[in-house]
Parts: C-alpha cells; sequence; structure tokens
C-alpha cells in the first residue's frame, strides 16, 4: 500500500507542486476537516499560509501576543492535528504554517521573541547562511548552505528546554537583505529546520518556503524536505534500535527507479569498529543494497525489507553505499539508510575465512539474529570478504 499523502491548498509556498513534480499522488484538504478524514493520510504537508478557522476572541495581553500564531488555528483543529500525530501521523509545515506547530505543541516548540521586532512582524525579506547539522543530511548536502527567504514576515522556531526536539539546520550568522535593519538580525545558532516525535508520529517544521529554494544543493533539500516525513515511520523504527552512539548514526533518505541504482551515499569511520548498514522502505519492491569499504565490497538484495550488511570489524576509513531496484511500485521509490555502529552483533562472530561458515550458519538457525518475518537478507562479513564467502539468507 503506498503512502497516502494530503496537502493544504496553496497559498506562500506550494508543496504540492513539489509533490506532482516527483509524481507522488496526493489529496488537497482543508485542516477543517475532522480526525477520522485527517487519519485516511500517513503524511500531510502544511503550506505557509494555511488557515483552519479563527481563534477565540480575549484572553488578555499574553494572548494578544501569541495572536499572529494563532491567527489561522483555532483550539479545536490544533487539538485534532495533536491526536493525529500522536496516534502515528506525520505532520510537514513551513513558514506561516508555525501557528498549527507553536499552538498544537506548545510544550515542544516556541517562538523567538526579539525585543527589537514588532510584534508579528517577523524577519524581512533576506538571504541566509545556514549550517547542516544533521549528518546524514550533511553528507548529501555538505556543511554549509544559502536559504532564499522570499516573503516578509518569517520566524524562528526554538525547542523548548528539555524537550527532545532534533534540529537539522541552523542560521550561521547575521540575515542580509534589502531592509535597512535587516543587519542587526543575528540568528547564528538558531534552528531553521527541526523535527519531534509525539506519541506514534513527528512533525517536522521549517521557517523557509520550498518553493524558494532554486540552486541544485536546494532541490536536494526540497527533496530532503518531501522523503523524511514519507519515510519517518521506518525510520524511527531504525533509530530506536541499538547503536553504540546514536548521535553518530547516519540516516540517508533517498529514491531510486527501477533499473537504476540512487546515488553513492558516504559515511567516514575513524576507528575501526562494528559496522551496520540497514536498508528500509515502506511498499512492494526488490530492491538491491551494495556496501564498499576498506578491503570490502558485498551486494545484498531482497523483496521483503529490511536489508541489513554487518561487517563486525568495519577498518576506518570512507565506507559508502548505493541502492538500485529490480522492481518498484513507484517510479521515484522512497528509501532510508542507517548507518552505524551497532550496540552488538547480536551475538554471531563473523568468520574470519569461509571454512568457518558451517557454524555461523548454524549459530544463526539455532540463536536468529532478527525476526525473519520481517528480514529478506542479512549479510555477516569479516574483513576483506566478499558476499562469495558467505551471503545467508532467513526463509520464513
Amino acid at each position: 500500500m503506498h503512502t497516502q499523502i494530503a496537502v493544504t491548498p496553496a497559498s506562500y509556498d506550494d508543496i504540492g507542486s513539489l509533490l506532482d513534480s516527483m509524481e507522488y499522488q496526493h489529496d488537497e484538504i482543508e485542516l477543517t476537516v475532522s480526525l477520522k478524514r485527517l487519519k485516511r493520510y500517513d503524511v500531510i504537508f502544511i503550506n505557509c499560509g494555511a488557515t483552519a478557522g479563527k481563534p477565540e476572541k480575549g484572553g488578555g495581553a499574553k494572548k494578544q501576543r501569541e495572536g499572529a500564531f494563532k491567527a489561522t488555528i483555532t483550539e479545536e483543529c490544533a487539538n485534532r492535528i495533536r491526536e493525529y500525530v500522536e496516534q502515528g501521523g506525520i505532520i510537514y509545515a513551513s513558514d506561516w504554517a508555525l501557528g498549527f506547530i507553536a499552538y498544537a505543541f506548545p510544550d515542544y516548540v516556541k517562538v523567538v521573541e526579539y525585543q527589537h521586532l514588532m510584534e508579528a512582524k517577523g524577519f524581512p525579506e533576506a538571504e541566509l547562511q545556514a549550517t547542516v547539522v544533521d549528518k546524514g543530511l550533511e553528507a548529501q548536502l555538505g556543511r554549509k548552505i544559502h536559504l532564499s527567504f522570499d516573503q516578509p514576515g518569517w520566524f524562528v522556531i526554538t525547542p523548548r528546554d528539555g524537550a527532545e526536539v532534533k534540529t537539522h539546520i541552523i542560521a550561521s550568522g547575521k540575515v542580509s537583505g534589502k531592509d535597512s535593519t535587516t543587519s542587526k538580525h543575528n540568528l547564528a545558532g538558531k534552528p531553521l529546520l527541526v523535527s519531534f516525535r509525539h506519541g506514534k508520529g513527528e512533525v517536522l517544521y521549517t521557517s523557509f518556503h520550498n518553493h524558494a529554494q532554486v540552486s541544485k544543493t536546494e532541490e536536494k533539500l526540497l527533496r530532503y524536505l518531501i522523503l523524511k516525513p514519507m519515510l519517518a515511520d521506518i525510520s524511527a523504527e531504525m533509530a530506536d534500535l541499538a547503536w553504540v552512539q546514536k548521535d553518530e548514526v547516519q540516516e540517508t533518505v533517498d529514491t531510486v527507479s527501477v533499473g537504476a541504482a540512487s546515488d553513492w551515499h558516504s559515511y567516514r569511520s575513524t576507528t575501526t569498529q562494528p559496522l551496520k548498514i540497514m536498508l528500509n522502505w515502506k511498499t512492494q519492491a526488490n530492491l538491491w543494497l551494495e556496501v564498499e569499504g576498506p578491503g570490502f565490497s558485498t551486494r545484498a538484495e531482497a523483496e521483503v525489507p529490511p536489508v541489513e550488511i554487518v561487517v563486525p570489524e568495519a577498518f576506518a576509513g570512507v565506507w559508502r553505499w548505493r541502492v538500485g531496484a529490480h522492481q518498484a511500485s513507484l517510479k521515484n521509490f522512497p528509501f532510508v539508510t542507517y548507518v552505524g555502529s551497532p550496540a552488538q552483533v547480536e551475538g554471531i562472530v563473523a568468520p574470519q575465512n569461509s571454512a568457518e561458515f558451517p557454524q555461523v550458519l548454524q549459530d544463526i538457525q539455532t540463536h536468529p539474529p532478527v525476526d525473519a518475518s520481517v528480514l529478506g537478507r542479512i549479510n555477516i562479513l569479516g574483513p576483506g570478504d566478499t558476499s562469495d564467502d558467505i551471503d545467508i539468507t532467513i526463509i520464513e
């Protein structure tokens, strides 16, 4: 079953056009619909400028200050959105859709306030240099990226103290733009792309519009912003596995077409350590995963996800991988990979030569390392081994 996608009508942003460009089917909805209707969709994209009714009047000065961010959402709508995410829904919102995020999830994020800014005025039209602090995203975009804010009135969101919010991109310094007061706004270190999990679901928010980003690097960022929400549920399952250092684990989202291979993606290991490369996807496909590293090369494929390649002693250096498709249900078929050092190699000792293979196979049959019902193939290899030496397929 394909990911069910909904998007709000285009306004100051148009995420629907990006979905069209990637040939992903989607419905257009208003956020005034019922929770039952929202739950038809795995992912909901909220464009900047989306509305969902008028808030109740009154409430004093504090409520008036917050009014700019609640002006497009009622308390009833906020509660529906929060419950939708809690039950497993995924939301991505941009710029002025901030009201939906700040109002529905006030315990996770807040709006950055600056005394020199008029209430609800926001920042002016501007250009901004940003730093990518997410390892997987940095590997695809580079450390620095240029962002365009093509409309005035944008805001910066920041995590609440103690809230489990992940920051992916931060501002590098001062805003540069046409407004004479722009240079006063030093945003160094302030988040521009954040995500957080709530209940069984997840929320992503960007301060910037999507259609305003036009360079090749920015196009890669836009693809990430489409794919990340679509794969958030299975990505969360992979993130929850036992990793030695979770902040060193690299998540990558990408697409592949039938008969082709994705770009090569890389991971730098600073020391000899166990290494696990995991490939996961959501709908019907037959994919292969190819991995290369110092003195190492192998490939595995499966019709049922996930695919795992485990190297108990991976030499320090650059490791790279790519994904190909023999069969897939979409032209731009989305997948996610996780690469990092596992907390344990499932208690199986990799053979140092092929003569030890029978014992390893016996160990796997006696103590299966994974649930065979959800695994297509797992390769467990030592340095210098290839898939010709040992290629273990676990079959239900």
